[in-house]
C-alpha cells in the first residue's frame, strides 16, 4: 500500500489498518486488522544489510514445509500465518474501540450489544421490553 500511495504517512496507514480498511490487502483468507498493522510495521522499518532481499515467498515456505513434514497442512498454515503476522485477531470489543478511536463511529454491532446479556441478568429492561410494560408502574434502575 505504501508503494502504491507514497503520500500516506505511517499514522494514516495505522488508522486505516485499525478500522479494517486494509483487510483486503493481504488477499489471504482470514487476513485481519492486526495482520495489516504488522505489515505496516514491517514495511516502515529497513531490514538492514543482513536481511535485505531475503524475503521468502509463500511458495518457498510451503515447499520447505511439505518436504520435511508428515502434517504439512497444519504447519504450512501456521508458518504462512506467522509470516503475515504472529498477532491474534482483534476481539469484537477491541475492533469497536479501534473504530471509535479512529472514526468516531462503528459499522459493527451496537456498543450496548456487548453488555446486553449482563444487563438482562441484572434485571435491566431493554427498550423493546419496555413496550410490554403496562402504563403506570415505575421501572427502577440502580447503578452498581
Amino acid at each position: 500500500m505504501k508503494l502504491r500511495v507514497p503520500g500516506l504517512q505511517k499514522a494514516e496507514l495505522t488508522a486505516l489498518a485499525e478500522i479494517g480498511a486494509l483487510n483486503f490487502v493481504g488477499s489471504k483468507v482470514g487476513f485481519h486488522r492486526r495482520d495489516a498493522l504488522w505489515q505496516i510495521e514491517r514495511a516502515s522499518r529497513r531490514a538492514g544489510p543482513l536481511l535485505e532481499g531475503v524475503e521468502e515467498s509463500d511458495a518457498a515456505i510451503v515447499e520447505k514445509v511439505e518436504s520435511n513434514s508428515a502434517n504439512a497442512g497444519e504447519q504450512r498454515e501456521e508458518i504462512v500465518r506467522e509470516k503475515y503476522s504472529p498477532l491474534e485477531a482483534m476481539t469484537p470489543e477491541a475492533r469497536l474501540v479501534s473504530d471509535f478511536r479512529n472514526t468516531g463511529m462503528t459499522v459493527g454491532p451496537h456498543p450496548i450489544s456487548y453488555h446486553r446479556a449482563d444487563l438482562k441478568r441484572q434485571g435491566v429492561l431493554s427498550a423493546r421490553d419496555l413496550l410490554r410494560v403496562a402504563n403506570g408502574p415505575r421501572c427502577a434502575w440502580r447503578a452498581r
